[in-house]
């Protein structure tokens, strides 16, 4: 048992996992810091401002990406393992390009309907809550670089210049805040969440620069030609771009949507008190985004049945105990971390942990399990998949939350998750029995 565990740990997914377990661990540790003391320092009526201005400006920054993020690493990394160097090139110039210029666009539309966002989104007053819009804008330009950055790095596998990305992000917007709470914070009062925001702003952008310095050998023109891509790949390739553009934005809104619920239906402090139990519960996030970043170059090459339904066996049997022991662990100690995190003031927050680490339990199994669709060519079901998720966590959160309230919205997240949970296994047997007819032994590109 034990060389065989050795065995395990020396293989290069164990090794690439454990420097991007490494990294997210890092930089996910500063921003829970960051986050504590935020949490700590400011009254629970900015701080609800101020997630509710991160929630959406996550938001605006996936609609930035317009799904470059899984076009950049699955047709990156398969231009690359073909040794079609030129090609590869070519796409990273072009995806930067795009993103700079769809976030150009953001700020801009941002800047013009801020106050409409502020009023009948957030349900925030002007002129603060049309400035926390903008500010929340200005953000997406910067972390729109670090993650070209970053998915450039994960086509690659160069894992270490993946992990400094990482590091080096969360370290420039801890920097900032800090420097931002020594000088001012204790002076502001209903402006701090613009300010705070405006800080991680500039952060961003610096963080934008230090990837842009450091993937720069990604744009440079290779040495060697490639030839043109099939032309039936190439228009598969092209459509698994548009499937990726509606998943990103799809997972961004109902990643999201809860907090912006919340705002709109019960106000800044209960945004605040559900904001402390979703920024612990997003700490579970750190396992499943880390195999994702693994395992997604890799389940992109499967190409065989039999490759599918062995990723699909491992990927469920490490999410089940992932899921039992973290998720389980961490709703077992809630009423510990909370107090600990927040303060006394969010000991409401305990019950809304307990919730959402049944819910993120849930995706430790699911998210893995999802990638298996894009090789077995069903990448509709993935959109089909996501679309459902935020429809019913929409619909419910509707429902529930005003009646509810917090509790509400933690049982919406986990009724959509369930339920998609239930519909993967529909699609996955149904999938699998598709392409039977298929050898094992054949490949099903």
């Amino acid at each position: 048992m034990f060389n065989r565990l050795i065995k395990l740990l020396r293989m290069p997914a164990a090794r690439d996992g454990g420097l991007v377990i490494g990294a997210q661990g890092t930089a996910a540790l500063v921003a829970l810091l960051v986050d504590a003391f935020l949490f700590r320092k400011l009254p629970k009526a900015d701080q609800g401002a101020l997630s509710s201005g991160l929630a959406l400006s996550a938001i605006l920054l996936q609609a930035s990406d317009f799904g470059l993020a899984l076009t950049t690493i699955r047709i990156g990394a398969k231009y690359l393992a073909a040794g079609q160097l030129a090609l590869a090139t070519r796409l990273f110039r072009w995806t930067l390009t795009a993103r700079i210029v769809f976030a150009a666009m953001i700020v801009l539309g941002a800047s013009i309907f801020s106050t409409h966002i502020a009023g009948r989104v957030m349900s925030m007053s002007s002129p603060t809550g049309s400035d926390i819009v903008v500010v929340a804008a200005l953000g997406v330009l910067g972390n729109a670089v670090v993650w070209w950055g970053v998915d450039v790095a994960q086509a690659c596998r160069f894992f270490g210049s993946y992990a400094a990305q990482q590091i080096v992000s969360a370290l420039a917007k801890a920097l900032a805040v800090f420097f931002l709470a020594g000088a001012f914070i204790g002076t502001m009062t209903d402006s701090s969440a613009v300010a705070i925001l405006g800080a991680i702003a500039l952060a961003n952008f610096v963080a934008g620069w230090f990837s842009l310095t450091l993937s720069a050998g990604a744009l440079r023109t290779p040495e060697t030609t490639s030839s043109e891509p099939d032309s039936a790949e190439h228009i598969r390739l092209v459509e698994f771009g548009a499937y990726a553009c509606a998943v990103s934005m799809l997972t961004a809104l109902s990643a999201n949507a809860d907090v912006l619920l919340v705002q709109h239906y019960l106000g800044v402090e209960d945004t605040a008190v559900f904001s402390c139990a979703r920024r612990l519960a997003m700490a579970l996030n750190l396992l499943a985004t880390a195999s994702i970043t693994v395992l997604l170059p890799r389940a992109s090459a499967l190409n065989t049945l039999e490759a599918c339904a062995v990723y699909v066996r491992k990927a469920v049997k490490a999410g089940l105990i992932l899921g039992f022991v973290s998720a389980g662990g961490l709703a077992l100690a809630a009423s510990v971390f909370v107090p600990i995190f927040g303060g006394p003031k969010y000991t409401a927050s305990v019950p809304i942990l307990q919730w959402l680490c049944l819910a993120h339990g849930i995706s430790m199994v699911l998210t893995p399990l999802m990638l298996v669709f894009y090789p077995l060519r069903r990448e509709a079901i993935v959109v089909l998949l996501s679309a459902l998720q935020l429809v019913v966590q929409v619909v419910l959160g509707v429902i529930w939350t005003p009646t509810y309230k917090l509790e509400g919205a933690a049982w919406a997240i986990i009724a959509s998750k369930a339920i998609v949970a239930v519909t993967t296994i529909f699609f996955l047997v149904r999938s699998f029995r598709r392409v039977d007819a298929v050898s094992k032994s054949s490949s099903i590109r």
